[in-house]
C-alpha cells in the first residue's frame, strides 16, 4: 500500500483498528448495561413428524450403514420431506411441458 510516512493508514494499521472497533461494538461498555439486556433464547420449535413414505425411504439406508440409529434415521427423514417439499414448490412454480427439453451441454475446449 503506502508507506507510513505518508498520513495513510497501511494495511496493519487498517486491520487494528477494524479489530478494535469490532470489540468495543462487541463488547458492553458497563457490567450494568450488560445486565439491562438479557438476549431472549429462542424456544425449541418442534418440527413435525417425517411421512411413513420418507421413513421407508430412510430405513432402507441401514442396508449402506448398519450403525445408523433411529435418531439419525428419523433426521434422514426429515431431510427427505424437506427436500420433497421444495421439489413440489418449484414443480408450481416451472412447469414441465411434454416438449421440454433438458439443458445441452455446452463445452470450450
Amino acid at each position: 500500500m503506502t508507506d507510513s510516512g505518508s498520513g495513510a493508514t497501511s494495511r496493519k494499521g487498517f486491520i487494528a483498528a477494524a479489530t478494535a472497533l469490532g470489540a468495543a461494538i462487541a463488547v458492553p461498555s458497563s457490567p450494568l448495561q450488560a445486565a439491562a439486556t438479557p438476549t431472549p433464547t429462542p424456544a425449541p420449535t418442534a418440527s413435525p413428524p417425517p411421512s411413513p413414505a420418507s421413513e421407508a425411504i430412510a430405513r432402507t439406508m441401514r442396508r449402506f450403514d448398519s450403525s445408523l440409529t433411529d435418531e439419525q434415521l428419523m433426521e434422514i427423514a426429515r431431510g427427505i420431506d424437506d427436500q420433497n417439499h421444495y421439489a413440489s414448490f418449484i414443480r408450481k412454480r416451472q412447469p414441465l411441458h411434454n416438449g421440454d427439453e433438458p439443458a445441452p451441454e455446452f463445452e470450450v475446449r
